[in-house]
């Protein structure tokens, strides 16, 4: 999976909701966290028993995932853009200004950009 996502960073991560007939999708760019700091600052030791090296292991990676859509329908929570038609409510973000935008700051976290609603 990490060739794949190497390969094509797109990536969609889906949460079912049943006991609300609900849903949500978040998609953007998926981008992997190799930093020492983060993944020690991230580290549950409950997870030691999948990971023999720990944090420090090469099987253990963080991965962020950059949002800039998202898909939300919860029919328990009366959350839809149309509901009969099954048409979920939708966030994008705006996308740079510029060329010169970059979508990350000086940390390599991204900038905030607006949000927008579209069907």
């Amino acid at each position: 999976q990490l060739r794949d996502i190497a390969a094509n960073p797109r990536v969609s991560l889906a949460y079912n909701d049943i006991s609300s007939i609900g849903y949500v999708v978040l998609s953007g760019t998926c981008v992997e966290e190799a930093g020492p700091e983060l993944r020690q600052q991230h580290w549950k030791p409950l997870w030691a028993a999948f990971y023999s090296d720990g944090y420090r292991g090469a099987d253990y990676v963080l991965l962020r995932l950059d949002v800039d859509r998202v898909e939300v329908m919860s029919i328990g929570h009366s959350v839809a853009s149309d509901a009969l038609a099954w048409a979920p409510d939708c966030l994008c973000r705006s996308p740079s200004h510029s060329d010169s935008d970059s979508d990350s700051g000086p940390s390599g976290a991204p900038t905030h950009r607006p949000w927008s609603r579209s069907s």
